[in-house]
């Protein structure tokens, strides 16, 4: 049996749920046709659901640099607001490597940002190589967002950020479905714990 802690609104047993969900094919747009369902909405903080409402909706749009640096900004609120990653004197940490292993020590779930082969004892990974380089205008070498002009019709810059959106869709949904601030109920009307 459930029991209530003094946070869960009226009526809540179960615990938060993240999943994905298709889409209704007259709904769907470049060809993404999912979208993460959060059963208890509430506990979703409105930061992270913010950026994570806006990646897909500019890959929707073929708007693909805007798609990698939402979702990438996405993980790095979730990887500074989360309560097991917070330490003394705080400070906002930028994502990279040592947060990454930090995060993974802690028990988020930061291998669902790796490729295929990519490991955390490696120097960098492509998550956050990718997002750096478009943030930092450094297009060189990155494969259809280089040579193509504009990104917004090449095959390649879509299948990135695509992919980029993915890794951190999965992140999202592994991380709500674990996360003591979220199934503990702490994170309330939106709002993280102390804010």
């Amino acid at each position: 049996m459930a029991t209530e802690s003094p946070n869960m609104n009226q009526g809540e047993v179960q615990p938060p749920r993240a999943s994905l969900r298709e889409v209704k094919p007259e709904y769907v747009r470049n060809g993404h046709g999912d979208v993460l369902y959060f059963t208890h909405a509430t506990h979703m903080p409105s930061d992270v659901f913010a950026y994570g409402r806006e990646a897909p909706n500019c890959f929707d749009e073929r708007r693909y640099m805007a798609t990698i640096i939402l979702s990438t900004a996405e993980i790095e609120i979730i990887l500074n607001k989360d309560r097991r990653m917070h330490r003394p004197g705080g400070g906002w940490r930028t994502l990279n490597m040592k947060l990454l292993r930090d995060a993974s020590d802690k028990g988020l779930p930061v291998d669902r940002l790796l490729a295929p082969g990519e490991s955390l004892k490696e120097a960098s990974i492509e998550f956050i190589d990718l997002r750096n380089r478009l943030a930092h205008g450094n297009l060189a070498g990155i494969i259809g967002f280089e040579q193509s002009g504009t990104p917004d019709y090449s095959a390649e810059a879509r299948e990135a950020a695509l992919i980029h959106m993915k890794k951190a869709e999965t992140f999202v949904m592994e991380w709500y479905n674990t996360a003591p601030d979220v199934q503990e109920r702490c994170i309330v009307r939106h709002r993280w714990p102390g804010s």
